[in-house]
């Protein structure tokens, strides 16, 4: 199971877990988006998490299959998105990469 971790949010400390069990997880201020984070940086939807493959053997809850790999995409924030401090427009996440 693939898991976000957020260790900090504007001024606050968390840190949170957030299981990524579906295909599309959207992220940003707005509270419609699966994953609100209330950062000042933070659009109302800034970046997408696209699940890729998928394992026949895990299942999430509803019975979709758990992907198995993950791209982030920015929507086309104001401040953008970085994966390991770098400015991203999209790229492909591993284990223990730093998202911002």
């Amino acid at each position: 199971m693939a898991v976000l971790e957020v260790v900090k949010s504007g001024k606050q400390e968390l840190p949170e877990s957030f299981a990524v069990l579906k295909s599309e997880t959207v992220f940003g201020r707005d509270p419609k988006c699966d994953i609100t984070l209330s950062w000042d940086g933070m659009s109302r939807i800034h970046s997408r998490i696209i699940g890729m493959g998928g394992d026949a053997q895990m299942r999430a809850p509803g019975g979709d299959r758990v992907p198995t790999s993950f791209r982030i995409l920015d929507c086309g924030s104001g401040n953008g998105t970085f994966v390991n401090s770098v400015r991203v427009s999209e790229s492909l996440l591993r284990d223990g990469d730093q998202v911002g």
